[in-house]
């Protein structure tokens, strides 16, 4: 069933096609359209729209968004951001992929 709906600046478009993922994001607005199938129900829908969400960081950039950040505020949290890319980066890094 196609349709629109909206919620806490967030788009949720349905439609049918191939199931994928599109991303706009303006200033403070991201507009997510979430393309799905017409066999799927409305549970497997926003089980669908809830996880990419999540795995694109929008649910924490919303929450982080809900009130002023002052600047250093905003340096501390980038410092917590830039150590946890090196951990993530030095921990891929120790793997070895040979076969």
């Amino acid at each position: 069933m196609p349709g629109t709906s909206k919620q806490s600046s967030l788009e949720l478009k349905l439609e049918r096609r191939e199931r994928n993922i599109i991303l706009c994001a303006k200033k403070r607005n991201f507009n997510v359209e979430v393309v799905v199938d017409e066999e799927d129900d409305m549970e497997e829908r926003l089980d669908r729209f809830n996880r990419q969400i999540v795995r694109m960081g929008l649910f924490r950039e919303w929450r982080r968004r809900r009130f002023y950040e002052n600047a250093r505020e905003k340096l501390k949290r980038k410092r917590r951001e830039a150590a946890l890319l090196r951990r993530r980066i030095r921990h891929v890094s120790t793997f070895n992929f040979s076969f």
